[in-house]
Parts: C-alpha cells; sequence; structure tokens
C-alpha cells in the first residue's frame, strides 16, 4: 500500500513533542533527539511535500497540513491538527505509531541506508564504535547506527558511539571523530589481531586516510 508505519512499543508522546525544541532529553548528551526538532520538523516536511502523515499516541491523534496566515503575509505555515481517538474503539497498539504515505519501494530502499539496525552489514565491534568493513561502507561516518554523513579517503566506514552532531546532524568537530576513529581501530587491534590482520590492516597501510 505504500505506507511507511514507524512504531516505537511503549512509547509516549504529549503534546509538548509538537513544540520546536522542546525535548525531555535536552540534558542526555548522550541521547538521540536532544534537540527536539526533528519531530516538528519532520511532520512540516511532509506537509509540504503534500504526503499523508499521522501520529497515533496513546488517545489522540495528530496530523500535520499547510494552512495560508494572513497574519504571515498569507505565508504557508504549518498546522498540526490535534484529534482525540474514539473511547470506544479499541488501541491495539501500545505505544507511538506514525504513518507515512506514499513512500515507494525505491524510496524505502533509499531511506534504508541511512539506518544500520535495518539490513545486514559486516562489522568489529568495540566499546568506542564499530569499524564498517562491507565495501560499500567506506567513508561512512554513523553514530548510534544512524548516517551522519561520508568522509573521503577512508578504506572503511565506522558507527560511533561518542561524536557531537549539530541540530541538522552534521558533525561539529571533525578532530574528535578522528579521535573516536583512532580509538576504535586501537581496541579492535588489541581485542581481534587476527581479524584485524585479515580484513583491515592491509587496507590501512596502503594509503587510506585511517592510517593517520
Amino acid at each position: 500500500k505504500e505506507i511507511l508505519r514507524v512504531a516505537n512499543q511503549y512509547a509516549r508522546l504529549e503534546k509538548d513533542a509538537l513544540i520546536a525544541g522542546f525535548s525531555t532529553k535536552r540534558n542526555i548528551e548522550t541521547a538521540i533527539g536532544k534537540f527536539g526538532i526533528g519531530l516538528p520538523a519532520a511532520l512540516s516536511t511532509f506537509a509540504r511535500l503534500k504526503m499523508t502523515c499521522e501520529v497515533f499516541t496513546h488517545d489522540q491523534i495528530w496530523r500535520p497540513s499547510l494552512v495560508n496566515d494572513k497574519e504571515f503575509n498569507n505565508a504557508e505555515l504549518t498546522r498540526i491538527n490535534v484529534r482525540n481517538r474514539r473511547a470506544s474503539r479499541n488501541i491495539d497498539f501500545d505505544g507511538v505509531e506514525i504513518f507515512v504515505s506514499p513512500i515507494t519501494p525505491a524510496q524505502w530502499e533509499e531511506c534504508k541506508k541511512r539506518f544500520l539496525f535495518l539490513y545486514e552489514h559486516s562489522r568489529i565491534e568495540t566499546s568506542h564504535g564499530a569499524i564498517l568493513t562491507d565495501t560499500n561502507q567506506a567513508g561512512k561516518i554513523y553514530t548510534k547506527g544512524i548516517f551522519v554523513q561520508d568522509v573521503e579517503g577512508y578504506s572503511f566506514g565506522f558507527d560511533l558511539l561518542n561524536i557531537d552532531i549539530d541540530m541538522e546532524r552534521k558533525l561539529t568537530d571533525t578532530w574528535a571523530m578522528e579521535y573516536e576513529i583512532g580509538k576504535v581501530l586501537r581496541e579492535a587491534f588489541t581485542n581481534n589481531p587476527e581479524k584485524m590482520l585479515d580484513t583491515v590492516w592491509g587496507k590501512i597501510l596502503s594509503g587510506s586516510k585511517e592510517v593517520a
């Protein structure tokens, strides 16, 4: 049906989540979502792309749309319609569900590439993150399994646990990224030397950026 369903079991979203900048994770430096702009920005984007989007959260349904506001020179603004779910209707999923349509199979395949947990891939784990050894991962930087950006010159990709990104999910400090990659490589060589020698060592010595 070309409908994308994003579901988080046992989660709760209050209406405060619709306020740009509000986040219950604001003081948790390692949390995804600490800036509080992802959900409002996504809902606004779906509305502007004329896509249907509905958020089901416990007893409410939220749906974004565009309206022309005379007080702002008739500019297009995002309005979120909030309505209560019918009390008589059984809620068969305990958590938050978001439905977006239309999403084509091709679009879904592109989306999947941004999230490591959505497809099979090869990785070498450490306490600081992971080395991604598949050829198609070369130069790709992730944090906690979510894509951040491509970096030229690397022979491998990296899924890092401790790097800072800004509100647009871009790296704030390239040196810090390289420092974290160094920690991942050093621990991997210490804990898993045979696998590292077979899969990583040759490429690093061939002049890839990781040698630094």
